[in-house]
């Protein structure tokens, strides 16, 4: 996959639009617009295997080697999230 003239933050956007259970935050702090070129396995086995979804080997994932030498790791973190919980529903009142 080729990422051309995109942020940082819009490069953490799209990796978490890549089948992955959860969101991924750039937390880099880099200014500026950058091109990347990542290979990708097919399957993100090892990227799963990365989030404990599969028993493969971590480092074996394109993407993770692609990202390494972009100078970039992902890391697994406890992060706050916005959640919005809904706990009580009720009909309204039919108009007769």
């Amino acid at each position: 996959m080729i990422f051309s003239k995109i942020s940082m933050a819009v490069l953490a956007q799209r990796l978490a639009k890549l089948g992955l259970d959860r969101p991924v935050v750039d937390q880099t702090g880099v200014e500026g617009n950058f091109t990347f070129a990542l290979k990708l396995a097919d399957d993100n086995a090892g990227l799963r295997a990365m989030l404990g979804k599969t028993g493969a080997a971590a480092d074996s994932a394109p993407l993770m080697d692609g990202l390494e030498q972009a100078g970039l790791k992902l890391e697994l973190r406890k992060l706050p999230a916005e959640v919005l919980v809904v706990d009580h529903v009720e009909r309204l009142p039919a108009d007769n």
